[in-house]
């Protein structure tokens, strides 16, 4: 190394080595002061080493030495994090006092589009985007867009079918991906995506890597930020290679969303379509405004860039969650054959030798519904919800600062024994009618639960209940010796404390036996 650059280096290390003990000592005594238990932290030890290495299990540990709601450092940055799975505290924070948990708390990973989506806005720019999203996820809308799921369902039938032939196992997570994408496409865009094809397509190219994860310039973005945070937003615009989401990925959807909303603005204009919205953008289009207008929170409007943004965050989280929630259930139905024979059952009894499903028969398939709950349960589609306070209050006895990170582990808390006897015994029947008034919804919120909640919570489960009665109709699903994991409670490990999204520890490969009448 040379004189030059260690003169260089030298400055910089010592005024970072300083900047690191004091970030390791700043806000360290809050939760000591407020009289709430957690780890200690020291100028050395950092909780995320534990985290790493086991992340439910280090949780549920924590919970038994501290209670259900304690203090931790390090858990997402420097910030101080309070840690709850207390029902009562809970129910403050979702909907009790939900204007003072408004806002989701965010790390900043990313300058692409979806920061102008749902999902990221805070405040009154929330809600107003809240309530001109909601009425694309009514029932009557629902049905409107069932087709589109049928069509996709359709495909993924005959694509598992083509693997069987081919002697293959099924790659779950990769053929759940591509029915999900398929879907959105076709619901969101009215566009014919093409992506339930055995040969990846530029469409399901783009989303297959709409979120990338653990790359060496992410470690070293991760890091930095930790420890100062306000570093992250320059550092994201010198280095996109830092981003999770891909520029060229992002660019890709917001020319496809551009291009399917100027081509609907043109119907619009021309009167060719008006009273026939058959996807999503033909509602938005309806409600755009140009980006320079100032809205108001009451405003039935969304800006151009809003628009965009929430059909890139539409395209990635049917990509993410949906495809995780029919990759877990395909995977339970294989590892469990009875609960799958009593599944077909019902499928056979409400289908009646139909291939697609009408809207009623979704509704009708009760069983269903509750193995889809019992896998989400097992396996939630992400780690965790996080939440903000806008004001310093006190509840039961707890302060919670204004601006701390409040954090709801939703992969420990679904398992956790006192909430749910043998936690890791599959049983959907914790979710049948007759035990629905022992159930406490905050103990049970894959999608969240309150005026926050995951918008999109029916489109998913029309989409999950289509795709199932589609398949079950044709398959079943079978373990064999090279499924991988040979136990269901070692089926996911979380790749990165930092990320919300829990990963298959080694991909899931399943096979399917096809059922009489469909060789």
């Amino acid at each position: 190394m040379s004189s030059k650059v260690y003169y260089v280096l030298l400055p910089i290390t010592s005024l970072l080595s300083v900047l690191y003990f004091y970030y390791k000592s700043t806000s360290r005594n809050i939760w000591e002061q407020l009289g709430i238990p957690g780890p200690k932290r020291d100028s050395v030890s950092d909780p995320r080493d534990e985290l790493r290495t086991n992340f439910p299990q280090v949780l549920g540990q924590w919970r038994e030495k501290y209670g259900r709601t304690y203090g931790v450092y390090g858990l997402q940055r420097n910030s101080p994090t309070l840690v709850t799975t207390d029902l009562g505290l809970l129910n403050h924070i979702m909907v009790k006092d939900f204007n003072n948990f408004r806002d989701r708390y965010f790390l900043n990973l990313t300058h692409s589009s979806v920061t102008d989506g749902l999902f990221f806005l805070s405040g009154s720019q929330w809600r107003r985007n809240r309530h001109v999203m909601t009425p694309l996820f009514t029932p009557a809308k629902l049905k409107t867009m069932l087709g589109h799921a049928n069509s996709s369902a359709q495909s993924l039938v005959e694509l598992v079918k083509e693997y069987k032939k081919d002697g293959e196992l099924i790659p779950a997570k990769k053929l759940a991906a591509k029915f999900a994408s398929d879907v959105i496409a076709k619901s969101g865009f009215g566009l014919d995506g093409q992506a339930v094809t055995k040969e990846d397509n530029e469409f399901f190219f783009n989303i297959n890597r709409y979120l990338v994860i653990g790359t060496l310039p992410q470690k070293i973005f991760n890091f930095l930020t930790f420890y100062f945070p306000a570093l992250a937003d320059p550092l994201l615009t010198i280095f996109p290679s830092m981003d999770v989401i891909p520029r060229e990925a992002d660019h890709y959807f917001i020319a496809l969303a551009e291009a399917a909303l100027n081509r609907k603005r043109r119907d619009k204009e021309s009167g060719r379509e008006q009273g026939n919205a058959k996807d999503m953008l033909d509602h938005l289009v309806d409600v755009e405004v140009e980006n320079d207008v100032v809205l108001k929170e009451g405003d039935r409007a969304m800006t151009r860039n809003e628009i965009i943004g929430n059909s890139t965050l539409l395209i990635f989280a049917a990509y993410e969650t949906t495809s995780s929630c029919l990759m877990s259930t395909m995977y339970c139905l294989a590892k469990y054959p009875d609960v799958q024979e009593t599944l077909i059952a019902e499928v056979d009894r409400v289908m009646q030798g139909r291939r697609q499903p009408e809207y009623d028969d979704l509704v009708e398939m009760k069983y269903m519904e509750q193995v889809i709950n019992e896998s989400m349960r097992m396996f939630p589609p992400v780690a965790h919800l996080k939440r903000v306070p806008r004001e310093t209050k006190t509840y039961d006895g707890v302060t919670i600062p204004k601006g701390t990170n409040v954090y709801i582990p939703l992969l420990s808390m679904m398992s956790d024994p006192e909430y749910w006897p043998n936690p890791d015994q599959f049983d959907p029947g914790r979710f049948s009618p007759d035990k629905s008034s022992e159930l406490d919804t905050l103990k049970f919120m894959p999608f969240g639960v309150g005026p926050r909640h995951c918008i999109g919570q029916r489109f998913a489960l029309m989409e999950l209940k289509v795709a199932l009665s589609q398949l079950l109709s044709s398959v079943r699903f079978v373990l064999t010796e090279q499924t991988e994991p040979k136990l269901g409670s070692d089926v996911f490990t979380v790749a990165l404390v930092a990320y919300d999204f829990p990963f298959p520890a080694k991909p899931i490969l399943l096979d399917v036996t096809l059922r009489e009448g469909n060789n």
